[in-house]
């Protein structure tokens, strides 16, 4: 809730926000890579069981310890916009956010895609295991995705200045909407057009997934960003409207509906399945009908693109006065 509530203050220029926004999601993605990328590698190299996940948990816990000491000592030395605080209890400052039309509409928008993003992160392994039958593909994905999530930062801090930030927005959701949908035709299928070094066979079928890998990574990472920073620019109305703002209010509220959405999405995702006849187990990989499959495909396809049309319908009424 700190971070963002206080990236609020750090400025007053809505781009210079976005600015800071892009930097965080530039360093959030980079630990993403680290994490997928090099945990493994450091594990074998401190020969793996549990005294390579010792020396691995050790050496990346001390890596984010100095990162966070790093970043709120730094922020001691910034001066920060000083716009006091809505006097009252709580329930008096919740009806001052309640008076805010643009951050309630910007609220219920990324409440529904949350969501829907949810839905489709709970199954995502058995994407793979079932519907691709390439559990071993993951890494490779999730790599490209973050890796197409950092390449894509510098588009979301120039796109923005162009066409604004509710316009970005828009065109990063609805590409994104646009690519998810087409998982709807994934499958096993394909011709081998390559080999990996193990003697793993890459065929259409895993090129075509890799390449919805780069384009959902750069397009996620950029509606994301401009979630968070247009949440900055409601705060920054707040304030231009009344002269104060309970940036922490707004802040707390934000990550409590994006924690309900991740807390809803598994939900949703395990009436689906169920729905469709999946078949649980807790001694390895049970086979599933076809109709199962069919239910974790949606999950990860139609269900998420849906839920963010009606985001981006929401979302059209997000009206925020310059002045």
């Amino acid at each position: 809730m700190p971070y963002l509530a206080i990236a609020a203050e750090l400025s007053s220029d809505p781009h210079q926000r976005n600015r800071i926004m892009v930097l965080r999601m530039f360093f959030a993605t980079l630990g993403v890579l680290v994490g997928v990328g090099l945990a493994q590698p450091t594990i074998a190299h401190f020969g793996g069981g549990a005294a390579g996940w010792r020396a691995m948990s050790w050496i990346f816990g001390g890596l984010r310890l100095i990162s966070m000491l790093t970043t709120a000592s730094a922020l001691r030395r910034v001066p920060l916009i000083n716009a006091g605080a809505v006097p009252g209890s709580l329930l008096d400052q919740l009806r001052t956010v309640a008076a805010n039309r643009p951050y309630l509409v910007l609220l219920a928008t990324t409440f529904v895609s949350n969501t829907g993003q949810a839905a489709s992160y709970t199954v995502i392994g058995f994407v793979f295991l079932y519907a691709v039958q390439a559990i071993w593909l993951i890494p490779a994905f999730i790599l490209r995705m973050s890796a197409a999530s950092l390449a894509s930062q510098p588009l979301w801090l120039w796109l923005p200045r162009r066409i604004g930030k509710p316009h970005a927005y828009v065109l990063a959701a609805a590409i994104w909407a646009a690519v998810t949908i087409t998982w709807l035709w994934v499958g096993k299928g394909g011709t081998d057009v390559a080999t990996l070094p193990g003697g793993q066979p890459i065929n259409t079928q895993h090129l075509l997934i890799l390449l919805r890998a780069v384009i959902i990574g750069a397009f996620n990472g950029g509606f994301i960003l401009l979630a968070l920073s247009m949440m900055t620019d409601t705060v920054d109305y707040q304030r231009r409207m009344q002269g104060v703002a309970n940036e922490g209010v707004f802040a707390g509220l934000f990550s409590a509906m994006e924690k309900l959405a991740f807390a809803l999405g598994p939900v949703i995702a395990g009436i689906v399945m169920s729905a469709f006849g999946f078949v649980s187990s807790t001694g390895g990989a049970a086979a599933q009908s076809d109709s199962a499959i069919t239910g974790i495909v949606l999950l990860y396809s139609v269900i998420p693109a849906t839920l963010q049309v009606i985001a981006l319908l929401i979302f059209s009424r997000y009206r925020l006065p310059e002045s």
